[in-house]
């Protein structure tokens, strides 16, 4: 999940930080000895920056933080905004394959596994014909409205399309025409979403290399 943070002027040259959440029942009020520290470099001319917090599969009612500070030198953690999370489910859907494609195109599974460095947990899931659903198991989810936050690879060319339903509501996934190659964060939203646990994606069109989903984090307002 995307915590944005906005500078108070634009960055002349690169500015590395160290960044950690912290979330609980109550609001953070300091990192503390945090677990979860992570390094992020925010390039020359940026009005403001973007964080993703590492979060656990299944958390309910629970109010996030990120601090900062500089990279170098150390010195006193600087509170970000407070995220309140009432519903959260997170996603690494390559968990549930191989890394043969010929495997899992004989098991007609739809997809395969992959590794790469800058995937969030590094690894994604990519679809192999003849494709099938890629439907991680998640915790019931209360009825309500739903954010899908999917980051997914951009070829830089073409275009996907996958179909999503969340507990029979629809939706749909669609890039492409990214700059250059990379990974991309898509937002989709799911309104008056009954309670459940179902969670599906299929592809529908794949304009681009490949269909390649790295993370999938649904988030409850």
């Amino acid at each position: 999940m995307a915590v944005e943070l906005e500078l108070a002027g634009r960055l002349s040259s690169d500015l590395p930080l160290e960044a950690a959440s912290s979330c609980a029942p109550e609001v953070p009020r300091s990192p503390g000895a945090p677990d979860r520290v992570f390094a992020r470099t925010i390039p020359a001319g940026a009005l403001r920056a973007s964080f993703d917090l590492p979060l656990d599969a299944a958390s309910d009612n629970l109010s996030c933080r990120l601090f900062v500070r500089a990279a170098q030198g150390g010195g006193d953690w600087i509170a970000g905004p407070i995220v309140r999370i009432p519903v959260l489910r997170v996603v690494e859907p390559e968990d549930a394959y191989t890394f043969d494609p010929a495997l899992e195109r004989g098991r007609q599974s739809g997809w395969f596994r992959t590794a790469q460095p800058f995937f969030s947990a590094g690894g994604a899931a990519v679809a192999v014909e003849p494709y099938a659903d890629l439907a991680p198991p998640i915790a019931n989810l209360p009825a309500g409205n739903y954010v899908l936050h999917a980051a997914v690879y951009d070829y830089a060319r073409g275009e996907n399309t996958v179909a999503v339903t969340l507990n029979g509501v629809a939706g749909e996934l669609r890039w492409g025409g990214a700059p250059s190659p990379g990974v991309v964060q898509l937002t989709l939203e799911f309104r008056d979403v009954p309670a459940g646990g179902e969670f599906r994606l299929r592809p529908q069109i794949r304009g681009q290399d490949g269909i390649t989903i790295a993370r999938l984090v649904l988030v409850g307002e």
